[in-house]
Protein backbone atom coordinates (compact mmCIF):
# COMPACT_ATOMS: atom_id res chain seq x y z
CA UNK A 1 0.00 0.00 0.00
CA UNK A 2 2.88 2.38 0.71
CA UNK A 3 4.08 1.92 -2.87
CA UNK A 4 0.63 2.93 -4.16
CA UNK A 5 0.92 6.27 -2.36
CA UNK A 6 4.54 6.77 -3.33
CA UNK A 7 3.51 6.33 -6.97
CA UNK A 8 0.54 8.65 -6.59
CA UNK A 9 2.64 11.43 -5.09
CA UNK A 10 5.62 10.94 -7.41
CA UNK A 11 4.74 13.60 -9.97
CA UNK A 12 5.52 17.29 -9.71
CA UNK A 13 1.77 18.07 -9.66
CA UNK A 14 0.04 17.89 -6.30
CA UNK A 15 -2.25 14.85 -6.52
CA UNK A 16 -5.11 16.43 -4.54
CA UNK A 17 -4.23 20.04 -5.21
CA UNK A 18 -2.72 22.72 -3.01
CA UNK A 19 -5.94 24.23 -1.67
CA UNK A 20 -7.48 22.97 1.58
CA UNK A 21 -10.41 20.61 1.62
CA UNK A 22 -13.53 22.80 1.54
CA UNK A 23 -15.24 21.14 4.51
CA UNK A 24 -12.09 21.37 6.60
CA UNK A 25 -11.65 25.03 5.67
CA UNK A 26 -15.27 25.88 6.47
CA UNK A 27 -15.00 24.29 9.91
CA UNK A 28 -11.64 25.87 10.70
CA UNK A 29 -12.94 29.27 9.67
CA UNK A 30 -15.62 29.19 12.36
CA UNK A 31 -14.23 31.31 15.19
CA UNK A 32 -12.02 28.56 16.64
CA UNK A 33 -9.09 30.03 18.59
CA UNK A 34 -5.93 28.58 16.99
CA UNK A 35 -3.97 26.07 19.07
CA UNK A 36 -2.31 22.74 18.42
CA UNK A 37 -3.78 20.70 15.54
CA UNK A 38 -3.11 17.14 14.39
CA UNK A 39 -3.66 16.10 10.77
CA UNK A 40 -3.48 12.31 10.27
CA UNK A 41 -2.44 10.98 6.85
CA UNK A 42 -1.79 14.56 5.72
CA UNK A 43 -0.31 13.67 2.34
CA UNK A 44 1.14 16.60 0.41
CA UNK A 45 0.25 19.20 3.01
CA UNK A 46 -2.66 21.21 1.63
CA UNK A 47 -4.68 21.24 4.86
CA UNK A 48 -1.72 21.67 7.17
CA UNK A 49 -0.41 24.62 5.21
CA UNK A 50 -3.80 26.34 5.38
CA UNK A 51 -4.02 25.71 9.13
CA UNK A 52 -0.54 27.15 9.62
CA UNK A 53 -1.53 30.24 7.63
CA UNK A 54 -4.44 30.66 10.06
CA UNK A 55 -2.13 30.58 13.07
CA UNK A 56 -2.36 26.92 14.11
CA UNK A 57 0.65 24.95 15.37
CA UNK A 58 0.49 22.00 12.99
CA UNK A 59 1.55 18.43 13.67
CA UNK A 60 0.97 15.88 10.93
CA UNK A 61 1.99 12.44 9.82
CA UNK A 62 1.96 10.31 6.70
CA UNK A 63 3.84 7.16 5.81
CA UNK A 64 4.88 8.45 2.37
CA UNK A 65 8.34 10.10 2.27
CA UNK A 66 7.40 11.65 -1.07
CA UNK A 67 4.27 13.25 0.38
CA UNK A 68 6.32 14.57 3.30
CA UNK A 69 8.84 16.18 0.97
CA UNK A 70 6.14 17.86 -1.11
CA UNK A 71 4.29 19.06 2.01
CA UNK A 72 7.42 20.79 3.31
CA UNK A 73 8.00 22.32 -0.11
CA UNK A 74 4.44 23.67 -0.20
CA UNK A 75 4.81 25.11 3.29
CA UNK A 76 8.05 26.84 2.31
CA UNK A 77 6.40 28.29 -0.79
CA UNK A 78 3.60 29.70 1.40
CA UNK A 79 6.08 30.94 4.01
CA UNK A 80 4.73 28.81 6.86
CA UNK A 81 5.97 25.65 8.54
CA UNK A 82 4.83 22.46 10.19
CA UNK A 83 5.72 22.20 13.87
CA UNK A 84 6.21 18.47 13.23
CA UNK A 85 5.59 16.25 10.21
CA UNK A 86 6.30 12.57 10.98
CA UNK A 87 7.03 9.99 8.31
CA UNK A 88 5.16 7.22 10.11
CA UNK A 89 1.90 5.34 10.51
CA UNK A 90 -0.43 6.00 13.43
CA UNK A 91 0.65 2.71 15.02
CA UNK A 92 4.21 4.07 15.35
CA UNK A 93 3.22 7.32 17.06
CA UNK A 94 2.34 8.12 20.65
CA UNK A 95 1.05 11.32 22.25
CA UNK A 96 0.05 12.21 25.78
CA UNK A 97 -3.65 12.18 26.58
CA UNK A 98 -5.42 15.52 26.07
CA UNK A 99 -2.55 16.78 23.87
CA UNK A 100 -4.25 18.43 20.86
CA UNK A 101 -6.82 21.22 20.60
CA UNK A 102 -8.12 20.01 17.24
CA UNK A 103 -7.84 16.83 15.19
CA UNK A 104 -9.02 16.71 11.57
CA UNK A 105 -9.29 13.46 9.60
CA UNK A 106 -9.81 14.35 5.95
CA UNK A 107 -10.29 11.29 3.72
CA UNK A 108 -8.40 9.05 6.14
CA UNK A 109 -9.97 5.67 5.30
CA UNK A 110 -8.82 3.07 7.82
CA UNK A 111 -9.73 -0.59 7.12
CA UNK A 112 -12.33 -1.94 9.53
CA UNK A 113 -9.83 -4.26 11.26
CA UNK A 114 -8.22 -1.29 13.00
CA UNK A 115 -10.54 1.66 12.26
CA UNK A 116 -12.09 1.82 15.73
CA UNK A 117 -8.79 1.24 17.51
CA UNK A 118 -7.17 4.07 15.54
CA UNK A 119 -10.08 6.44 16.04
CA UNK A 120 -10.10 5.82 19.77
CA UNK A 121 -6.34 6.43 19.92
CA UNK A 122 -6.84 9.77 18.21
CA UNK A 123 -9.74 10.63 20.52
CA UNK A 124 -7.58 10.02 23.62
CA UNK A 125 -5.02 12.52 22.35
CA UNK A 126 -7.64 15.28 21.98
CA UNK A 127 -8.26 17.49 25.01
CA UNK A 128 -11.66 17.74 26.65
CA UNK A 129 -13.48 20.54 24.86
CA UNK A 130 -11.24 20.10 21.81
CA UNK A 131 -12.64 20.03 18.29
CA UNK A 132 -12.83 17.00 16.01
CA UNK A 133 -13.47 17.25 12.25
CA UNK A 134 -13.89 14.37 9.81
CA UNK A 135 -14.80 14.03 6.16
CA UNK A 136 -14.52 10.59 4.55
CA UNK A 137 -16.10 8.56 1.79
CA UNK A 138 -19.21 6.71 2.91
CA UNK A 139 -20.47 3.23 2.12
CA UNK A 140 -22.74 4.81 -0.52
CA UNK A 141 -19.73 6.09 -2.46
CA UNK A 142 -19.44 3.14 -4.92
CA UNK A 143 -22.60 4.40 -6.65
CA UNK A 144 -20.89 7.73 -7.29
CA UNK A 145 -17.71 5.98 -8.44
CA UNK A 146 -19.72 3.90 -10.93
CA UNK A 147 -21.11 7.08 -12.48
CA UNK A 148 -17.81 8.96 -12.39
CA UNK A 149 -14.56 7.07 -11.68
CA UNK A 150 -12.66 10.38 -11.54
CA UNK A 151 -14.20 11.15 -8.15
CA UNK A 152 -11.69 8.72 -6.63
CA UNK A 153 -11.84 7.11 -3.22
CA UNK A 154 -11.24 3.52 -2.06
CA UNK A 155 -12.51 0.66 -4.19
CA UNK A 156 -12.55 -1.58 -1.14
CA UNK A 157 -15.86 -1.43 0.78
CA UNK A 158 -13.93 -2.30 3.93
CA UNK A 159 -12.39 1.19 3.86
CA UNK A 160 -15.68 3.05 3.50
CA UNK A 161 -17.48 4.44 6.54
CA UNK A 162 -20.99 4.57 7.92
CA UNK A 163 -22.21 7.31 10.22
CA UNK A 164 -23.39 4.70 12.72
CA UNK A 165 -19.92 3.14 13.01
CA UNK A 166 -18.24 6.52 13.41
CA UNK A 167 -20.59 7.61 16.17
CA UNK A 168 -19.72 4.40 18.03
CA UNK A 169 -15.99 4.98 17.42
CA UNK A 170 -16.24 8.47 18.88
CA UNK A 171 -18.57 7.99 21.80
CA UNK A 172 -18.11 10.75 24.34
CA UNK A 173 -18.33 13.56 21.78
CA UNK A 174 -20.96 16.24 21.35
CA UNK A 175 -21.68 16.79 17.65
CA UNK A 176 -22.74 20.02 15.98
CA UNK A 177 -22.75 18.13 12.67
CA UNK A 178 -23.05 14.40 11.99
CA UNK A 179 -24.32 13.48 8.54
CA UNK A 180 -24.05 11.41 5.40
CA UNK A 181 -24.38 13.52 2.29
CA UNK A 182 -23.15 14.11 -1.25
CA UNK A 183 -20.63 16.78 -2.13
CA UNK A 184 -18.91 18.04 -5.27
CA UNK A 185 -15.14 17.66 -5.08
CA UNK A 186 -12.55 19.56 -7.09
CA UNK A 187 -9.32 18.45 -5.46
CA UNK A 188 -6.37 18.06 -7.77
CA UNK A 189 -6.27 15.14 -10.19
CA UNK A 190 -8.00 12.43 -8.20
CA UNK A 191 -11.06 13.90 -6.44
CA UNK A 192 -13.20 15.28 -9.25
CA UNK A 193 -16.99 15.21 -9.23
CA UNK A 194 -19.77 14.23 -6.86
CA UNK A 195 -18.94 11.86 -4.03
CA UNK A 196 -20.84 10.32 -1.13
CA UNK A 197 -19.32 11.35 2.18
CA UNK A 198 -19.83 11.18 5.91
CA UNK A 199 -19.04 14.25 8.00
CA UNK A 200 -18.51 14.92 11.68
CA UNK A 201 -17.80 18.14 13.53
CA UNK A 202 -17.99 18.55 17.27
CA UNK A 203 -16.21 18.60 20.60
CA UNK A 204 -14.91 16.04 23.07
CA UNK A 205 -16.85 16.04 26.33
Amino acid sequence: MLQFWEDRYAGSTYAYGTHPNEFFKAQLDQEIVPGKILLPAEGEGRNGVYAAQEGWRVEAYDWSPTAHKKALRLAEQQQVSFEKYHIASLEELQWPAEHFDLIACIFVQYPSAYRRQNHQKLARSLRSGGTFILEAFSQKHPEAQAQNPRVGGPRNMDQLYSLEDLLEDFSGFEWTLAEETHTHLEEGLYHLGEGAVVRLAGTKK
